[in-house]
């Protein structure tokens, strides 16, 4: 029985001829966010506060598109910016409820504040190479509002993921970690922010 022989190179031209006739053919690639993302929050005594989360639809349908030589890039992030916004509110507060749609600031919450969370920037740069850096950044701005609808706490919080662009094989992987990065950072830092607010902190010792 004759056993073909198979070159390498030629299976690496193949595939990335197959990509190149996906770009002039005006595909969509889709960056998918990774599921299983851990953020390492500190262990601290939540905050003792009733909290409405309101999920605006600018945050539930949050992506980076980019077109480019006819095709499109998408990353999709307001599924995953979501559930990391939930996590971390019920690692911060007594009580979360979630509400997933716009609200008024002033709005009456049905609890003792109601914190909202909307995207205000996500941008991504690619690297002139396929070992040239790629930063995805995303700024979410977090607004919590006392049971009135007064404001009690607002800042913009700003998270970075940084790898290599990649090449036809390694560019959607590289960009899922990229997302796994950001979002580490950004929930982070929301969570300092808001665990060390000296106004929420404030409120939540005023009588109920």
């Amino acid at each position: 029985m004759k056993t073909e022989k198979v070159n390498p190179k030629s299976n690496l031209r193949r595939l990335a001829g197959i990509f190149l006739v996906c770009l002039l053919a005006g595909c969509t690639t889709v960056y998918k966010a990774p599921t299983n993302t851990s953020v390492n929050y500190p262990t601290t005594n939540k905050i003792p506060l009733s909290v409405e989360l309101r999920l605006t639809d600018e945050l539930r349908a949050a992506q980076w598109v980019r077109e480019s030589m006819g095709s499109t890039f998408v990353m999709p992030l307001g599924g995953v910016l979501s559930d990391h916004a939930k996590s971390m509110s019920r690692r911060l507060f007594a009580k979360v409820t979630v509400t997933e749609k716009n609200v008024p600031d002033s709005a009456p919450v049905g609890g003792d504040a109601a914190l909202s969370v909307k995207p205000v920037a996500i941008e991504r740069s690619i690297g002139a190479t396929a070992f040239g850096d790629s930063v995805l950044t995303v700024a979410l701005e977090w607004t919590l509002t006392d049971s009135n609808g007064q404001l009690v706490w607002v800042d913009t919080i700003k998270g970075q993921g940084v790898r290599n662009s990649g090449n036809v094989f390694t560019h959607k992987s590289n960009a899922s970690n990229q997302i796994e990065d950001m979002v580490k950072d950004l929930f982070e830092k929301s969570y300092t922010a808001i665990s060390n607010s000296p106004e929420i902190r404030s409120l939540a010792r005023r009588p109920r």
